[in-house]
């Protein structure tokens, strides 16, 4: 019986261990991709920005436009898990 109760053990730590490691995975490619979003949005603000020599209204308006994006593509990446 002393053996059993240590199986089960095991097998239940196993498991924890999987369901941890997809959590992990998860929340890494959300920041991944929001990271990649406003960094790229900002990127190309700042570049419209200094080429056409103007107020940084380009680097607000390519931040929030890569912020929603990514808002976007993280909204359909849990859409998509979950079904």
């Amino acid at each position: 019986m002393n053996s059993l109760d240590e199986l089960t053990k095991k097998i239940e730590s196993h498991t924890n261990t999987k369901k941890t490691k997809r959590t992990e995975k998860k929340a890494f490619t959300v920041s991944l991709e929001l990271f990649a979003g406003v960094s790229v949005g900002s990127f190309i603000g700042y570049h419209f920005d200094k080429y056409l020599n103007c107020s940084p209204i380009f680097l607000i308006i390519c931040l929030f436009l890569g912020a929603a994006g990514s808002f976007l593509n993280i909204y359909r990446s849990i859409e998509k898990q979950e079904r």
